[in-house]
C-alpha cells in the first residue's frame, strides 16, 4: 500500500502543479507540433486524409487513425480520444514499472525511486498531459510491455510490446532488435537451447519489419517524402561549419536534459556500492535495458538539430527511452538498496524528485526561465546522488556494527 499511496501522491503533485494550457497553446509550449498532424489523421478517420502528410508522420498513422475512428463512433472528435490515450499511458506504464520492481524484490522506497524518475520527469507525463501525443504514448506503452515481458520471461508480452511500439513510432525498428540481446542472454531466457533462443530473438524483429512494411504499403495515397536522410540530415555535416560547436553543444545539452536526474541516481548507486565495498558487476539485464534505452535516444542524437521538427524538440524525443533506463536502475537497486531506507534519505530523495519535476514552461510554480530550470535539475541530481551514495554505503557500517540476523 505504501507504493500505491506514493504513486498517487506523485500524480496528485503533477496535477496540482502542471500548467493546464489549451490545446493550441499546449502544442506550442511543448514543441509537439506533430500532434497537429496526428489530429488531422484522426479527424479524417475512418477515411484517410485528403491532404498529403510527410512520411515521417504518416508512417505512424495507425494509432491516431484508430483513436479518430473511436471519436467518430462516439461523436466526440479527435481530442477526447487523445486524452483517453494519455490516461491509458499513465496507468499502463506506471503499473508495469511497479510490477517490474515487485518482481525484482524491491521495497517501497526503491520502487518509488524508479517510478518517480520516470513519472516525475518533466518531459514524460507533464508534457503529454498538456499536449497528448498518441504515437509517442503508444510507443512508450509498447516499450514498457516489451520490457515487462523480458523481466517476467513472458514471450507473449515481448511480442505484444513489439507490435504496439512499431504501431506507435518507427523508433521500434532499433528498439526491438536491441531487446533481442536480452531475449538471448537475459535471466530466464539463456537457460533455453541455443536454437530456441535464436528463434525467440528473431520473431519479434521479423514481426516489426513485416508490420512496418505493411504500414508503408498502406499510406502512399496521402504521403509525400519527408524524413531525415543519411548522412546529409545527421550531425555529421554540421561539424566544422561556423558556429557548429555552439549548435552541437546546445543539441547535446537538450538530449541530456531528461537524463540528468537518472544519471545522478545511477552515479549515487555506483558510489554507494563502492563505499560499501561491493564489486561493481551489473547483470546482463542492466546492460540490455541500457541498450534498449540507448537505441531510442541515439535517434534524435544523430539527427541534425536543424532538421525540421527536431530543433528544440530533442528533450521530448530523448524521454521516449527513459522507461528501460529506469528498469536498468531497478536491477542495480535490487542488490544495492537496503530494504529499510533511513528517514532522512526518503525525505531528501522525495524533495529532489519533486523539485526536478518543475519546469519553467510546464508548471505554475518553480523555475523562471531555462537557466533556473537547468540549475534546479543539476542541484536535484547532486542531492539524489549524494543521498543514494550515503544510504547504500551505510551498509558497510551496518555489517560491522551488528551481527547478521538469522534467517528462519
Amino acid at each position: 500500500m505504501k507504493t500505491l499511496y506514493g504513486v498517487l501522491a506523485m500524480l496528485a503533485f503533477l496535477a496540482a502543479t502542471n500548467h493546464w494550457y489549451g490545446w493550441d497553446q499546449g502544442i506550442r509550449a511543448t514543441q509537439a507540433l506533430d500532434t497537429e498532424t496526428y489530429a488531422t489523421i484522426a479527424a479524417a478517420a475512418p477515411g484517410f486524409p485528403h491532404t498529403d502528410i510527410g512520411s515521417a508522420f504518416s508512417e505512424r498513422f495507425a494509432v491516431p487513425w484508430v483513436l479518430g475512428s473511436a471519436g467518430e463512433l462516439f461523436g466526440v472528435g479527435p481530442h477526447t480520444p487523445f486524452r483517453v490515450m494519455f490516461a491509458l499511458f499513465v496507468i499502463v506504464t506506471l503499473a508495469l514499472m511497479v510490477d517490474i520492481c515487485r518482481r525484482l524484490g524491491l521495497g517501497a522506497p526503491a520502487t518509488l525511486l524508479c517510478v518517480g524518475l520516470f513519472a516525475l520527469n518533466p518531459y514524460v507525463l507533464r508534457g503529454d498531459a498538456i499536449a497528448p501525443g498518441p504515437v509517442d504514448e503508444a510507443f512508450v506503452i509498447g516499450t514498457a510491455i516489451l520490457v515487462w515481458g523480458l523481466v517476467a520471461v513472458r514471450f507473449a508480452g515481448v511480442l505484444a510490446g513489439a507490435v504496439i511500439s512499431i504501431l506507435g513510432r518507427q523508433s521500434a525498428l532499433l528498439a526491438v532488435p536491441a531487446a533481442a540481446v536480452w531475449l538471448y542472454a537475459g535471466s530466464g531466457w539463456r537457460s533455453r537451447p541455443a536454437r530456441q533462443r535464436l528463434v525467440t530473438t528473431a520473431v519479434p524483429v521479423a514481426v516489426v519489419l513485416v508490420l512496418y512494411g505493411a504500414i508503408k504499403l498502406a499510406i502512399p495515397s496521402f504521403t509525400y517524402s519527408f524524413a531525415p536522410s543519411i548522412p546529409s540530415d545527421t550531425v555529421i555535416p554540421v561539424i566544422g561549419h561556423p558556429g557548429s560547436a555552439s549548435a552541437l553543444a546546445t543539441h547535446l545539452a537538450r538530449i541530456a536534459a531528461p537524463l540528468v536526474l537518472w544519471a545522478g541516481a545511477l552515479a549515487g548507486v555506483f558510489l554507494g556500492l563502492w563505499r560499501a565495498g561491493e564489486r561493481l558487476r551489473p547483470p546482463v539485464e542492466f546492460w540490455s535495458a541500457i541498450l534498449i534505452g540507448a537505441s531510442v535516444i541515439v535517434q534524435p542524437l544523430i539527427i541534425s538539430p536543424h532538421f525540421p521538427g527536431f530543433e528544440a524538440n530533442e528533450q521530448r524525443l530523448t524521454a521516449l527511452g527513459l522507461f528501460p533506463l529506469c528498469v536498468a536502475l531497478a536491477y542495480l537497486l535490487r542488490d544495492a538498496s537496503p530494504r529499510a531506507a533511513p528517514a532522512w534519505a526518503l525525505g531528501a530523495g522525495a524533495v529532489a524528485l519533486l523539485a526536478a519535476s518543475l519546469h519553467d514552461k510546464f508548471t505554475v510554480i518553480g523555475p523562471q526561465g531555462n537557466g533556473q530550470f537547468v540549475a534546479l535539475e543539476l542541484l536535484a541530481a547532486l542531492v539524489l546522488a549524494a543521498t543514494l551514495a550515503a544510504a547504500i554505503g551505510r551498509r558497510r557500517d551496518d555489517r560491522g556494527s551488528r551481527p547478521r540476523e538469522a534467517v528462519g
